[in-house]
């Protein structure tokens, strides 16, 4: 256990670098590592509805690609905008403005819709990529024996601002084994309103569209 002791592990931002460091070992863990590119082939885009398989295929690959060089979700997106179309509900909502609004003004509503759902599968797939290739990492630590599985958990981390949502606000601060489950049992962003909710059961963030929660290693209490 003495290797593990005191290691610590952040995301930075979305997507952004995951340092693994203690005084026995140093080591950098960025998005671009195999754990999180293995994730990016093979866990993306499964969020995706309203699209065909290929498609999904289609976005996996770009968000793979968009890892494995090192680039921002921003450039992700201009290339998942080429893929992807409206989804069912945005095209009504373009078919219904069809008879008030010019083409060209149609035309710049559209794009922006489009635009729109490829920021948010962007920004969506590629932090599914990084907590999940963290957690891969956690996992081979583990097997590696610098990680003691019965003192090392996961816990999950929100970003604490005005875009915080009633569903994230609750999870803050969650702690669960390596391998298990977070629930969401409440909904509200203050504790003081909150209410029981019935809500999913996921093994990492995201949570929703561009939700921009993380997880960290938590070694709870000496």
């Amino acid at each position: 256990d003495k290797a593990a002791q005191g290691i610590y592990a952040v995301i930075i931002h979305q997507a952004g670098e995951v340092a693994v460091r203690d005084a026995a070992i140093s080591m950098e863990f960025r998005v671009q590592s195999p754990f999180v590119q293995d994730a990016a082939k093979t866990l993306t885009a499964n969020l995706i509805t309203g699209v065909t398989d290929e498609t999904k295929r289609a976005v996996r690959r770009v968000v793979f690609e968009a890892i494995r060089d090192g680039h921002p979700p921003a450039v992700a997106q201009q290339l998942i905008r080429r893929v992807i179309g409206l989804t069912e509900r945005d095209a009504v909502a373009v078919t219904r403005l069809a008879e008030t609004l010019p083409a060209r003004a149609l035309d710049r509503y559209a794009d922006r819709l489009l635009r729109q759902r490829a920021v948010n599968i962007a920004r969506t797939e590629t932090m599914l990529a990084s907590n999940a290739g963290q957690q891969a990492a956690w996992q081979e630590m583990v097997k590696e024996g610098l990680l003691d599985p019965d003192r090392f958990q996961q816990r999950w981390v929100v970003t604490d601002d005005d875009r915080l949502c009633d569903f994230c606000a609750p999870m803050d601060g969650m702690v669960v084994a390596l391998g298990e489950e977070f629930e969401s049992t409440e909904r509200g962003v203050l504790p003081s309103s909150r209410v029981p909710y019935e809500g999913q059961t996921t093994e990492q963030p995201p949570l929703h569209p561009s939700c921009r929660c993380v997880l960290v290693a938590d070694f709870g209490e000496e």
